[in-house]
């Protein structure tokens, strides 16, 4: 997204051109389309597509892949803690990062990316129906998701009634 004072019509990341698209009152869209790793000049063109100007050095990364989630189960209470263990995390990206238990429209939960192979973030409170698997998706920039490709199941939770015997002798 990028906010520019007349709207381009165009979008180009290195040698690929791709439409600009309005998304709000001076605010574009630019997809960026597959490009090698490395670094790449965004730049941003006219009605005509035919004159463009730089606008930002991008830095392409390797998509991250996740191997692991730990546990795969939790409480509609929330709090339950996952751990997520893969490769090619950015910890540059750290201060941005969250996971999303569920669709588009479900709470974002931030994450702690401990090393380019680990990360943990507590699961949110659930109102739905009980018991639900929920896809989990990571996003290092708080905006772009990748699917981790496992689902987390949310128990409806428990409720103790009464304990007894309420003392024991030690043993």
């Amino acid at each position: 997204e990028l906010q520019h004072a007349t709207l381009p019509s165009c979008c180009r990341f290195g040698d690929a051109v791709t439409p600009a698209v309005q998304i709000a009152n001076g605010t574009v869209d630019c997809t960026m389309p597959p490009l090698p790793l490395g670094q790449v000049i965004l730049s941003l063109s006219n009605a005509q597509c035919d004159a463009f100007a730089p606008v930002q050095r991008l830095t392409v990364l390797p998509a991250p892949i996740v191997h692991f989630v730990q546990p795969r189960f939790g409480y509609s209470a929330g709090g339950t803690t996952v751990t997520v263990q893969g490769v090619l995390f950015p910890v540059a990206l750290t201060s941005s990062a969250v996971c999303r238990f569920g669709g588009p429209n479900s709470a974002l939960q931030p994450a702690v990316v401990v090393s380019s192979s680990l990360l943990t973030c507590a699961t949110p409170a659930y109102h739905g129906t009980t018991p639900s698997d929920l896809r989990i998706f990571l996003s290092f920039d708080g905006q772009h998701f990748i699917d981790a490709d496992v689902l987390f199941t949310v128990l409806p939770d428990l409720v103790v009634g009464t304990v007894l015997p309420v003392s024991v002798p030690s043993l």
